[in-house]
Parts: structure tokens; C-alpha cells; sequence
């Protein structure tokens, strides 16, 4: 339902207000970019008072205040895989049928049923209405965001949170390597690291999947497998080969006496990207490295004369 507005001195307005996730889910006007459902469910508060006021500057501020709960009005927040889940919706002049306007793009008229925007020192802003888990209602005002705008952001949360590679190489880096036995090279799967950022229900959502890796053996010699590897427990459970593995490799040469190799094993990620309205794209690769010693020795044999 619309809230009921009854003007006081000064603009200030005080209404009754009774609006829950179900009520903004109503309201909420189809085509416009929503954040996906929230992980929790909203509940209506008992008896909250809606205010809008028009202050001296121009600017109209809102706020719920809830018996026991928080009130007042925060600036646009952003929206990433973490913290309280929220709902949104832009807000429209029919939001508020009483409200006068007290100078022209600074608040609807009575007839407005459009989306609420105003022009601040050349900038189109748009009202909103914020409803977050545990929390009050809340209108905002908030530059128009393009989801596109959002993209680097949640493109660098997902690059930071890239796990490093975990190694599963036979024979095993505590057990060291010998010189004509194959190795068996593989990473553990990391499954795909998500970041999302957001701003007035606008969202671009970033996402780093393992495409193969690379080991530096620590002697020059370098290659690259595709995927996870081969781990031996897969194919040989028993670990009775002396052959390479799938994607292995084979030291020809020990290692110089009390200095291993020093063996380094990178995992690259393809980062791609979605938004709220539906666009995706792919970004530059990101790698994450491990470094650690692999000692190699030889086994020398020894006959006997008869």
C-alpha cells in the first residue's frame, strides 16, 4: 500500500507505516534490477512511524523508526557476498501522494508515478527504499549506477580471495624426489571463488574458475598442465610406477648437496563477470603461486664380482 503523508510545518511529514519485504515485493515495479532473493526472511515490525522531511538544503531525508530497532537514513551501501542480506526498490512519486513539492526536481508531485529522481549540481539521482535483515526501512537517495560501474570492484574482492594451489605431487615434496623416477603432478580442486559489489540494487558479480596450472622445477625446466592434473591415487593406487604421470616430469639430475630445488606451482583463474541487468564479459586472467623445496637425489648401485 502507499503511505499516507500529512504535511506539518517546515515539510516535515510523519505517517503510519506498515511495510514488510512482502508489502516492497508489491510495490516493487517489474524490469527493474533486483539483487536475487535474500538468505533470510524480513518480518513486518510492530507499529513503525515513516518520516520524510525537507531540509533547508533541499535535500528530503526518510527514515522507520521500530521500537527496539535502529531508525534513521544511511547513504547508498554496498552489497557483496558477505553481511545482512537486503532488499530493494527504486522509489515513485506515487510513493508519496501528498507530498508538495518544495522546489522543482527536488521532490514528486502528487501526479508523479514515475520513478523519484532529482539533479544535484548536474547529477541525476534516484530515490530508493532499502530493507535489510534485522533492520528498519530506509529511503536514500543515490546517483543513477550503471551495474558495468561495478564490475572492478567485485572483480578485485574475487582476485583476493583466490585460494594458492594445493599441491598433490608424487613423490611427495617431504619425501623428496630421485633422479629417472616419474613424477605424478596435480592441484587440489579449489571450485570457483564468487565476490559480488552493489549499489542501489544495481549488482556486478565477478567469478574466478581454475583453468590449469604451471610448475617451475626449480632447474629451468617448466610446463603446464591442463585442469587439476592426474593425482597417482587416481590411476595407480598402489604407486607401483616408476613412469610419469599424465601431466608429470622426470629430474634427470640431482640436486646440488643441502640446496633443493626450489619447486613452484601457479594456478591460473579465468575471471568472468555478470550484472544485474543481464550483462557478462571476461577479464584478464589471475594467478596465485606456492613455492616450496623438492629435494631430488640419485641412487647409486653398486655391483659385486663374482
Amino acid at each position: 500500500m502507499s503511505p499516507t503523508l500529512v504535511a506539518t510545518t517546515g515539510l516535515t511529514f510523519v505517517a503510519s507505516l506498515f511495510l514488510s519485504s512482502t508489502a516492497m515485493a508489491q510495490h516493487a515495479p517489474q524490469g527493474d534490477p533486483q539483487p536475487p532473493p535474500p538468505k533470510g526472511s524480513n518480518s513486518a515490525q510492530p507499529n513503525p512511524t515513516f518520516t520524510v522531511g525537507a531540509g533547508g538544503n533541499g535535500d528530503i531525508t526518510a527514515g522507520v523508526e521500530v521500537p527496539g530497532g535502529r531508525s534513521g537514513v544511511t547513504g547508498p551501501v554496498e552489497v557483496a557476498d558477505e553481511g545482512p542480506s537486503c532488499e530493494y526498490r527504486r522509489a515513485r512519486g506515487s510513493d508519496f501522494p501528498n507530498l508538495v513539492p518544495g522546489d522543482p526536481g527536488v521532490a514528486p508531485g502528487s501526479s508523479s508515478s514515475g520513478p523519484l529522481t532529482r539533479e544535484v549540481d548536474g547529477v541525476t539521482q534516484e530515490g530508493w527504499f532499502r530493507l535489510c535483515d534485522g533492520g528498519a526501512l530506509e529511503f536514500y537517495w543515490s546517483a543513477v549506477v550503471d551495474a558495468v560501474d561495478l564490475v572492478p570492484d567485485a572483480a578485485a574482492r574475487a582476485r583476493s580471495r583466490l585460494p594458492l594451489p594445493a599441491p598433490d605431487i608424487s613423490p611427495p615434496p617431504d619425501a623428496g624426489g630421485i633422479v629417472n623416477l616419474g613424477l605424478w603432478l596435480a592441484i587440489a580442486d579449489p571450485g570457483p571463488t564468487s565476490a559480488r559489489a552493489g549499489l542501489s540494487g544495481a549488482w556486478a558479480e565477478a567469478t574466478g574458475t581454475l583453468t590449469g596450472f604451471t610448475v617451475d622445477f626449480g632447474n629451468g625446466d617448466v610446463i603446464t598442465c591442463p585442469g587439476l592434473g592426474v593425482p597417482i591415487a587416481a590411476v595407480q593406487p598402489d604407486l607401483d610406477t616408476a613412469d610419469e604421470g599424465p601431466c608429470g616430469y622426470t629430474y634427470r639430475a640431482s640436486s646440488p648437496d643441502d640446496q633443493p630445488f626450489q619447486m613452484t606451482v601457479t594456478a591460473s583463474y579465468a575471471i568472468t563477470w555478470t550484472t544485474s541487468d543481464g550483462r557478462s564479459g571476461t577479464l584478464d586472467t589471475s594467478d596465485r603461486s606456492i613455492t616450496f623445496d623438492y629435494d631430488v637425489d640419485e641412487i647409486q648401485t653398486v655391483g659385486e664380482r663374482g
